[in-house]
Protein backbone atom coordinates (compact mmCIF):
# COMPACT_ATOMS: atom_id res chain seq x y z
CA UNK A 1 0.00 0.00 0.00
CA UNK A 2 1.33 3.00 -0.65
CA UNK A 3 0.13 7.24 -0.88
CA UNK A 4 -0.38 8.62 -4.29
CA UNK A 5 -0.21 12.76 -4.59
CA UNK A 6 -1.90 14.37 -7.63
CA UNK A 7 -1.87 18.32 -8.51
CA UNK A 8 -2.15 20.72 -11.12
CA UNK A 9 -3.67 19.19 -13.86
CA UNK A 10 -6.18 21.73 -15.26
CA UNK A 11 -8.56 19.43 -16.02
CA UNK A 12 -11.54 20.57 -18.47
CA UNK A 13 -13.66 19.81 -21.31
CA UNK A 14 -11.40 20.93 -23.83
CA UNK A 15 -9.12 18.28 -23.28
CA UNK A 16 -10.73 15.43 -22.94
CA UNK A 17 -7.01 13.71 -23.39
CA UNK A 18 -5.97 14.43 -20.30
CA UNK A 19 -9.01 13.10 -18.55
CA UNK A 20 -8.43 10.20 -20.27
CA UNK A 21 -5.12 9.21 -19.01
CA UNK A 22 -6.74 10.11 -15.06
CA UNK A 23 -9.21 7.49 -15.68
CA UNK A 24 -7.08 4.95 -16.98
CA UNK A 25 -4.57 5.67 -13.84
CA UNK A 26 -7.72 6.08 -11.30
CA UNK A 27 -9.02 2.64 -13.27
CA UNK A 28 -5.08 0.55 -12.65
CA UNK A 29 -2.61 1.80 -10.35
CA UNK A 30 -4.61 4.45 -7.92
CA UNK A 31 -6.47 0.98 -6.75
CA UNK A 32 -3.40 -0.40 -4.88
CA UNK A 33 -3.40 3.21 -3.05
CA UNK A 34 -3.97 3.62 0.69
CA UNK A 35 -4.71 7.13 0.29
CA UNK A 36 -4.79 9.99 -2.79
CA UNK A 37 -4.35 13.67 -1.83
CA UNK A 38 -5.10 15.92 -4.73
CA UNK A 39 -3.33 19.14 -3.94
CA UNK A 40 -4.75 22.09 -5.93
CA UNK A 41 -5.57 22.96 -9.12
CA UNK A 42 -7.45 19.48 -10.29
CA UNK A 43 -9.71 21.55 -12.83
CA UNK A 44 -8.74 24.41 -14.91
CA UNK A 45 -11.86 26.59 -13.26
CA UNK A 46 -14.44 25.99 -11.03
CA UNK A 47 -17.75 27.93 -11.26
CA UNK A 48 -19.45 26.30 -8.46
CA UNK A 49 -20.80 22.81 -7.11
CA UNK A 50 -24.07 23.29 -9.01
CA UNK A 51 -22.44 23.95 -12.30
CA UNK A 52 -21.16 20.47 -13.36
CA UNK A 53 -18.87 19.88 -16.20
CA UNK A 54 -19.03 16.47 -18.26
CA UNK A 55 -14.97 16.84 -16.79
CA UNK A 56 -16.18 17.70 -13.21
CA UNK A 57 -18.51 14.59 -13.65
CA UNK A 58 -16.37 11.62 -15.05
CA UNK A 59 -13.56 12.63 -12.10
CA UNK A 60 -16.70 12.35 -9.51
CA UNK A 61 -17.78 8.94 -11.11
CA UNK A 62 -14.13 7.57 -11.12
CA UNK A 63 -12.82 8.76 -7.65
CA UNK A 64 -16.24 8.08 -6.21
CA UNK A 65 -15.57 4.42 -7.37
CA UNK A 66 -12.19 4.29 -5.63
CA UNK A 67 -13.77 5.38 -2.02
CA UNK A 68 -16.33 2.92 -2.40
CA UNK A 69 -12.79 0.38 -2.85
CA UNK A 70 -11.41 1.68 0.14
CA UNK A 71 -8.98 4.15 -0.62
CA UNK A 72 -9.01 7.20 0.77
CA UNK A 73 -9.09 11.00 -1.11
CA UNK A 74 -8.34 14.24 0.40
CA UNK A 75 -8.53 17.34 -1.57
CA UNK A 76 -6.16 20.80 -1.22
CA UNK A 77 -7.90 23.48 -2.99
CA UNK A 78 -5.80 25.45 -5.67
CA UNK A 79 -5.97 29.07 -7.52
CA UNK A 80 -7.86 27.78 -10.14
CA UNK A 81 -10.94 25.61 -8.34
CA UNK A 82 -10.86 27.42 -5.07
CA UNK A 83 -14.89 27.34 -5.35
CA UNK A 84 -15.29 23.40 -5.29
CA UNK A 85 -16.90 22.74 -2.30
CA UNK A 86 -18.77 20.21 0.00
CA UNK A 87 -21.46 19.09 -2.67
CA UNK A 88 -18.62 17.98 -5.30
CA UNK A 89 -16.60 16.56 -2.11
CA UNK A 90 -19.45 14.10 -1.18
CA UNK A 91 -20.28 13.39 -4.28
CA UNK A 92 -16.49 12.53 -5.25
CA UNK A 93 -16.32 10.55 -1.77
CA UNK A 94 -13.22 13.24 -0.75
CA UNK A 95 -13.11 14.97 2.43
CA UNK A 96 -11.94 18.58 1.89
CA UNK A 97 -8.51 19.89 3.82
CA UNK A 98 -8.71 23.04 5.56
CA UNK A 99 -6.68 25.79 3.66
CA UNK A 100 -3.52 26.53 5.08
CA UNK A 101 -4.38 30.21 6.26
CA UNK A 102 -7.38 32.27 6.33
CA UNK A 103 -7.13 35.52 4.87
CA UNK A 104 -6.92 37.06 8.41
CA UNK A 105 -4.16 34.73 9.61
CA UNK A 106 -1.82 35.73 6.49
CA UNK A 107 -2.42 39.60 6.56
CA UNK A 108 -1.17 39.50 10.22
CA UNK A 109 2.36 37.87 8.90
CA UNK A 110 4.77 40.62 9.06
CA UNK A 111 6.50 40.80 5.17
CA UNK A 112 6.54 43.38 3.42
CA UNK A 113 7.17 41.48 0.00
CA UNK A 114 5.60 42.98 -3.31
CA UNK A 115 3.92 38.88 -3.24
CA UNK A 116 2.44 39.14 0.23
CA UNK A 117 1.15 42.70 -1.39
CA UNK A 118 0.05 41.27 -4.49
CA UNK A 119 -1.88 38.34 -2.58
CA UNK A 120 -4.10 40.78 -0.85
CA UNK A 121 -4.94 42.48 -3.71
CA UNK A 122 -6.20 40.00 -5.28
CA UNK A 123 -8.87 38.73 -2.08
CA UNK A 124 -10.54 42.46 -2.97
CA UNK A 125 -11.00 41.20 -6.39
CA UNK A 126 -14.56 41.84 -7.79
CA UNK A 127 -15.71 39.72 -10.73
CA UNK A 128 -14.91 42.49 -13.48
CA UNK A 129 -11.08 43.10 -11.49
CA UNK A 130 -11.26 38.84 -11.74
CA UNK A 131 -12.05 38.89 -15.59
CA UNK A 132 -9.11 41.56 -16.26
CA UNK A 133 -6.72 39.60 -14.05
CA UNK A 134 -7.58 36.49 -16.00
CA UNK A 135 -7.24 38.34 -19.55
CA UNK A 136 -3.68 39.89 -18.11
CA UNK A 137 -2.70 35.82 -17.43
CA UNK A 138 -3.37 35.02 -20.48
CA UNK A 139 -1.13 37.64 -22.04
CA UNK A 140 2.05 36.47 -19.53
CA UNK A 141 1.04 32.84 -20.58
CA UNK A 142 0.99 33.81 -24.51
CA UNK A 143 4.60 36.21 -24.32
CA UNK A 144 6.12 33.59 -22.22
CA UNK A 145 5.31 30.67 -24.72
CA UNK A 146 6.80 33.03 -27.10
CA UNK A 147 9.94 33.41 -25.22
CA UNK A 148 10.28 29.27 -24.82
CA UNK A 149 9.44 28.22 -28.49
CA UNK A 150 12.82 28.14 -29.61
CA UNK A 151 14.40 26.37 -26.38
CA UNK A 152 13.89 23.09 -25.09
CA UNK A 153 13.87 23.94 -21.49
CA UNK A 154 14.93 27.39 -19.50
CA UNK A 155 17.14 26.70 -16.36
CA UNK A 156 16.40 29.36 -13.13
CA UNK A 157 16.76 28.70 -9.30
CA UNK A 158 14.44 27.71 -6.88
CA UNK A 159 14.79 30.01 -4.32
CA UNK A 160 17.37 33.18 -3.55
CA UNK A 161 19.69 31.13 -1.72
CA UNK A 162 20.77 27.42 -0.43
CA UNK A 163 17.99 25.40 1.84
CA UNK A 164 17.20 27.30 4.75
CA UNK A 165 16.30 26.08 8.16
CA UNK A 166 13.05 25.68 9.14
CA UNK A 167 11.54 29.08 10.50
CA UNK A 168 8.01 30.72 11.13
CA UNK A 169 6.28 32.30 8.20
CA UNK A 170 7.11 35.95 7.85
CA UNK A 171 10.17 35.51 9.15
CA UNK A 172 12.91 37.07 6.96
CA UNK A 173 15.56 34.81 5.56
CA UNK A 174 19.29 35.57 5.79
CA UNK A 175 21.19 35.66 2.46
CA UNK A 176 24.65 36.81 1.56
CA UNK A 177 24.99 39.05 5.19
CA UNK A 178 21.35 40.09 4.49
CA UNK A 179 17.57 39.86 5.61
CA UNK A 180 15.37 39.15 2.95
CA UNK A 181 11.81 39.33 3.48
CA UNK A 182 10.00 35.64 3.48
CA UNK A 183 8.36 34.98 0.44
CA UNK A 184 10.64 36.89 -1.45
CA UNK A 185 13.17 34.25 -0.37
CA UNK A 186 10.37 31.28 -1.21
CA UNK A 187 8.59 32.05 -4.09
CA UNK A 188 9.96 35.39 -6.34
CA UNK A 189 11.37 32.41 -8.57
CA UNK A 190 8.59 29.92 -8.55
CA UNK A 191 5.50 32.11 -8.64
CA UNK A 192 6.17 33.23 -12.22
CA UNK A 193 5.80 29.50 -13.60
CA UNK A 194 2.75 29.06 -11.32
CA UNK A 195 0.51 31.76 -12.24
CA UNK A 196 1.34 30.52 -15.60
CA UNK A 197 0.68 27.21 -15.23
CA UNK A 198 4.09 26.25 -16.43
CA UNK A 199 5.68 22.37 -16.04
CA UNK A 200 8.40 22.46 -14.05
CA UNK A 201 11.19 19.59 -12.80
CA UNK A 202 13.42 21.25 -9.74
CA UNK A 203 16.50 19.07 -10.09
CA UNK A 204 19.68 19.59 -7.23
CA UNK A 205 22.70 21.09 -8.38
CA UNK A 206 25.29 20.52 -5.45
CA UNK A 207 25.27 22.28 -2.16
CA UNK A 208 26.65 25.21 -0.55
CA UNK A 209 29.43 25.62 1.70
CA UNK A 210 27.88 24.35 4.94
CA UNK A 211 26.09 21.35 3.25
CA UNK A 212 22.75 22.43 2.08
CA UNK A 213 21.23 21.37 -1.04
CA UNK A 214 20.50 23.77 -3.87
CA UNK A 215 18.24 23.28 -6.93
CA UNK A 216 17.51 24.48 -10.17
CA UNK A 217 13.92 24.83 -12.09
CA UNK A 218 13.41 23.20 -15.27
CA UNK A 219 11.06 24.77 -16.89
CA UNK A 220 8.90 23.85 -19.99
CA UNK A 221 6.13 25.07 -22.03
CA UNK A 222 2.50 24.03 -22.18
CA UNK A 223 1.16 20.63 -22.17
CA UNK A 224 4.87 19.62 -22.72
CA UNK A 225 5.50 17.71 -19.85
CA UNK A 226 6.52 14.33 -21.55
CA UNK A 227 8.85 16.44 -23.19
CA UNK A 228 10.35 18.08 -20.10
CA UNK A 229 11.11 14.95 -18.15
CA UNK A 230 12.69 13.91 -21.20
CA UNK A 231 15.04 17.00 -20.32
CA UNK A 232 15.26 16.76 -17.08
CA UNK A 233 16.47 13.09 -17.21
CA UNK A 234 18.82 13.96 -19.70
CA UNK A 235 20.30 16.86 -17.03
CA UNK A 236 20.52 14.80 -14.33
CA UNK A 237 23.74 13.31 -16.43
CA UNK A 238 25.70 16.50 -15.59
CA UNK A 239 23.70 17.66 -12.26
CA UNK A 240 23.51 13.65 -10.28
CA UNK A 241 21.07 13.05 -7.64
CA UNK A 242 19.96 14.04 -4.45
CA UNK A 243 22.33 14.04 -1.62
CA UNK A 244 20.99 14.41 2.09
CA UNK A 245 22.89 16.88 3.80
CA UNK A 246 24.78 15.93 6.90
CA UNK A 247 22.81 14.79 10.30
CA UNK A 248 19.69 14.76 7.93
Amino acid sequence: MHTVFISDLHLEDARPEATEILRQFLQGPATDAQAIYILGDLFEFWIGDDVLTETARVVAAELSVLRQRGVRLYFVHGNRDFLLGPDYASLSGMELLPRLLTSLQFRSIADPSSLKKGYLSGLRLNMNRYAAALTRRDGLISRLEDFLSGWDAWLCPVTVGPAFKHCKMGQPVEVDGRNVPYFTANMSFTSVFNMTGKPVVVLPVGSSADGLPMGIQVVGRHWQDMELLTTAEALTGVTGTFQAPPGY
